[in-house]
């Protein structure tokens, strides 16, 4: 999740940073903050950043996309840490700005941090703030299913999970061909124990996403553990095999990921070795 808010704040970054135009001054600093500012955002400097930004917004204190680009900074330099500042950053561009994307962008900033912060009850609340905001606005619809995967993250991390399938399935209504909103509606689904309907939302994602060797294994998990059909091992086994395949793919690729690793899948080898002895040799 973390790695999808990162994404969109580059997105929002690249965005602001394109259309602003620079402030009119009869005198240009001998370092250009601003720019500096974006390029150490840029190379996940986000300490540097924020002090760029610092020296930036002393010479042009009502320059609003100064404080919004400060704020994108602070949430990632704080992440996790429950006396970061970026949302004051955010509420000066809500005060100030008459642009309606970039308030929306800022409920949803606001929204990340508390949520990082784990003030999810405060989370939810600007996340719907922010959909509310361009409510029935075609143009904001894959902001809007980002803020929906968002509550349907905050509600699972309080144990609501019947309101996280219910933010997970306006997701889906928005947009049906990612795979975050299954991924959230799919956990909650199982966690109600309601596994048959999570099996659906694994299938979804592997249709979208044929490798995706968690999903596979999670499927495998599910035959292997949970259902009651004829030759569920074989088809435990047939998931098993392709996930180990995807994983292994995948490692060579980018290495070791996550917390899974080949001898997780390797562990089946004794009961699936006899299902499909051409996988697991």
């Amino acid at each position: 999740m973390k790695k999808q808010i990162y994404s969109v704040l580059v997105l929002f970054l690249t965005f602001y940073t394109c259309i602003a135009q620079k402030p009119k001054s009869s005198q240009q600093p001998k370092i250009d903050y601003y720019s500096q500012g974006i390029n150490q955002y840029k190379e996940n400097k986000y300490a540097e950043s924020v002090n760029s930004f610092n020296l930036y917004l002393k010479g042009n204190p009502k320059d609003i996309r100064g404080y919004y680009n400060r704020g994108l900074a602070k949430v990632i330099r704080d992440f996790g840490n429950e006396k970061g500042d970026a949302i004051a950053d955010f509420q000066y561009v809500l005060r100030n700005s008459n642009d309606i994307e970039l308030k929306k962008n800022s409920l949803i900033m606001i929204g990340t941090a508390l949520k990082w912060s784990k003030d999810y009850t405060g989370a939810i609340e600007n996340y719907e703030a922010a959909l509310n905001l361009t409510k029935g606005t075609y143009s904001f619809r894959s902001l809007d299913y980002d803020s929906y995967v968002e509550i349907a993250d905050c509600y699972f991390q309080n144990s609501d999970y019947e309101k996280s399938i219910e933010a997970s399935s306006k997701a889906i209504g928005i947009n049906q061909t990612r795979i975050e909103a299954y991924e959230k509606r799919s956990s909650a689904r199982y966690n109600l124990g309601l596994k048959s309907a999570a099996v659906l939302d694994y299938e979804k994602i592997l249709s979208i996403e044929p490798n995706n060797w968690y999903y596979l294994n999670r499927m495998g998990q599910y035959y292997y553990m949970d259902s009651q059909e004829p030759n569920s091992t074989f088809k435990a086994c047939y998931y098993y095999a392709n996930a180990r395949n995807a994983f292994i793919a995948e490692k060579n690729k980018k290495g070791y990921i996550g917390t899974f690793t080949y001898e997780d899948i390797e562990k089946f080898k004794s009961v699936c070795g006899y299902y499909l002895p051409e996988y697991f040799k």
